[in-house]
């Protein structure tokens, strides 16, 4: 049945020791893949990757990156299987750029891509948890080009109603028309990307653009 499948995703809600547990035994191994699978190989990884498995974490905090949970993931990480996280933006646990900062290098020091930042749902409760979009959207510029690009995971709202996952984002473009896009990098710098009106790149910027003013 799984060589009909094409990728596998599975989420994993907690990292407790009964998993920690399995994850040092060969039972979580998908159907079919060799006993051998138990010790880093390169048929290990080739099955895994083949089958298309996805295992993605749901971290909130950098503490809940223990030693144990880094040598869990790192079996999986071992095996080929590649890992993601998706936090939750939460009120006074992880709304400030430091905090946030730290969870995500240290999701790369465990081998885990971080993957998505999600707004807080409008769930009966869930107030106090709630922290603001634009203290979300603080917290992304604050990451960008202060740590890797790879570690800088995307912040969405997932649309009451049914409208799915939307990406919010700093705003790195000022102004764009026929012939130009005006962009700001993470330092507040001010650049013009020309381009001709067909869309063909163009090598410098015409001689009348004048930068506007840092916002």
């Amino acid at each position: 049945f799984t060589r009909h499948i094409r990728s596998f995703w599975t989420n994993a809600f907690i990292v407790t020791e009964s998993s920690l547990t399995c994850l040092s035994s060969t039972d979580w191994l998908p159907s079919g893949m060799p006993a051998s699978a138990s010790r880093p190989s390169a048929s290990r990884t080739s099955v895994v990757s083949s089958r298309g498995w996805f295992v993605w974490m749901l971290m909130n905090h950098p503490r809940e990156l223990t030693t144990e949970v880094r040598d869990a993931l790192g079996r999986l990480a071992d095996a080929g299987i590649p890992l993601g996280n998706q936090s939750v933006l939460l009120k006074h646990v992880n709304d400030d750029s430091v905090t946030m900062k730290a969870l995500v290098q240290k999701l790369l020091m465990c081998r885990v891509k971080p993957y998505y930042v999600y707004q807080c749902d409008l769930i009966a409760g869930s107030s106090h948890l709630r922290a603001s979009v634009r203290k979300g959207l603080e917290i992304m510029k604050s990451l960008r080009g202060h740590t890797t690009g790879y570690g800088v995971p995307q912040y969405v709202i997932d649309a009451p109603g049914g409208g799915g996952k939307v990406p919010v984002n700093p705003e790195y473009v000022l102004s764009r028309n026929a012939d130009r896009v005006v962009i700001r990098n993470f330092e507040g710098k001010v650049f013009e990307y020309p381009e001709a009106r067909d869309g063909r790149p163009l090598f410098k910027p015409s001689e009348d653009f004048c930068p506007p003013e840092l916002v």
